[in-house]
Parts: structure tokens; sequence; C-alpha cells
């Protein structure tokens, strides 16, 4: 069983795979106040979202955050 800190871990985690699979990159500003991003390479795979659709967590972590 995961920790809470684990869990909230794993939904950041699960965030930045989604949306670099969807939008190509992430501006660490989505998360952070840093001008950092993250471009999305050719070889880019899901880590923690393997069988998940990105586009569906996304509208999932937005209902629930907003």
């Amino acid at each position: 069983m995961l920790s809470k800190k684990e869990h909230q871990d794993l939904i950041v985690l699960r965030f930045i795979d989604a949306y670099v699979d969807l939008y190509g990159e992430l501006n660490t500003g989505v998360i952070d106040l840093s001008k950092k991003r993250y471009v999305k390479s050719y070889t880019f795979e899901k880590v923690f979202l393997v069988n998940e659709s990105s586009f569906l967590y996304l509208n999932a972590i937005e209902l629930i955050y907003s």
C-alpha cells in the first residue's frame, strides 16, 4: 500500500507522462515557477501511464483539482 506522499508523487508523475504524451513538451511553468521545459523526443515512452489514456487522465485531473 502506498503512503499518502507516494500516492501524491505518482499522481504528479502520471500527469507529466500524460501532458508530454499529448502536448509534446512540458514547460515547468505548468508544475512550478521555473521557465525550463521538457520536450518530447521520438523515443518518448510513458512510464507511469503505460496502458492508460493520457487525454482521459488529464481530464480527470482537471475535474478533481479545478
